[in-house]
């Protein structure tokens, strides 16, 4: 029996929430109601509101996790804590149509929060395409935003190749600070199935490894990287990240990223002219992308021949 939306969506946020406490974050839980005077972060639009509110404060539903998270940050600051990372998963409310037709609608939302010194953009972007890979979700693009939009001043979507919006990240200024802010919208992850799980018999030949080192884009994240490196050959078995370096020295808006690359195929060893051809393929692809080549190193000698090979 295939197992409920409900069944999925619980297995779901417990590997999020795993995902999220291993990059160092801690949850939340807020109230689903708006925050007085804080608008949907987007739509600038107010929360759906509520029959016969108890108070003022609780009239309206909110549209958005983030600004009770920007209000746990602000509170957090003010007790002297400057490095925060907080995650909150739950529900938001979205009303459509006109005042006396309008529907109301309930979406799972996952909102993202940092501040502090260790803050980076690519660190939030390369966050999410991990959580998107739970979903089997490995074609989204990013699309910057144009100017400010609602309470960012500076983001970036990340949407689908039919245009449907899946994130939204930037950055969020406060009274005491700039943040960086993301919010996931969960549902439209759950719509992906499963990928199928596949066997792969044990290589039987050796491996070959080689090192590279780049000059990356800041604003490009390391799972776009590792997404072109693996689609570009069925021989490169492994893409391993293993270090990031800024230095002031460096062009602006770059940084140093350096990973591993697994060349191997099932069925024979592969020679150097093998993987030169394919080493080529790879730079070439990733400087199109922006990257700029500053090293490589090989792992061990490769037979210059298939007789050599054999």
């Amino acid at each position: 029996m295939l197992p409920s939306k409900h069944g999925t969506f619980v297995k779901k946020s417990a590997e999020i929430k795993d995902v999220l406490v291993s990059a160092g974050f801690d949850e939340t839980i807020t109230s689903s109601f708006s925050i007085s005077g804080t608008p949907d972060f987007l739509s600038g639009l107010s929360g759906v509101p509520v029959m016969n509110p108890l108070s003022q404060e609780q009239k309206e539903l909110r549209e958005s996790v983030l600004p009770a998270l920007v209000q746990a940050v602000t509170y957090n600051l003010n007790q002297g804590n400057p490095d925060l990372r907080f995650f909150e998963l739950g529900k938001v409310y979205q009303a459509e149509g006109l005042q006396n037709t309008r529907t109301f609608t309930e979406e799972s939302r996952l909102g993202l929060v940092m501040t502090g010194e260790k803050k980076d953009l690519l660190t939030l972007k390369s966050l999410i395409f991990s959580l998107a890979k739970l979903f089997s979700v490995d074609n989204l693009e990013v699309l910057p935003a144009d100017g400010q939009n609602g309470n960012f001043t500076e983001c970036a979507f990340l949407v689908l190749p039919d245009g449907q919006k899946l994130a939204v990240f930037g950055v969020v200024p406060t009274a005491k600070c700039l943040l960086l802010a993301a919010e996931i919208y969960v549902d439209g992850f759950l719509n992906f199935s499963s990928a199928p799980v596949k066997f792969r018999d044990w290589p039987k030949v050796p491996a070959v490894i080689r090192d590279y080192s780049f000059l990356v884009p800041k604003l490009l994240s390391w799972a776009e990287i590792e997404r072109k490196v693996c689609g570009l050959s069925e021989l490169i078995s492994r893409v391993t990240f293993f270090d990031l370096y800024q230095s002031p020295e460096y062009p602006a808006g770059f940084q140093s990223m350096a990973f591993s690359v697994c060349f191997q195929s099932p069925e024979r060893t592969l020679t150097r002219l093998d993987v030169d051809v394919m080493q080529k393929d790879l730079i070439d692809e990733l400087e199109r992308m922006g990257l700029k080549l500053r090293t490589v190193n090989s792992i061990g000698d490769l037979p210059t021949n298939n007789n050599e090979a054999r």
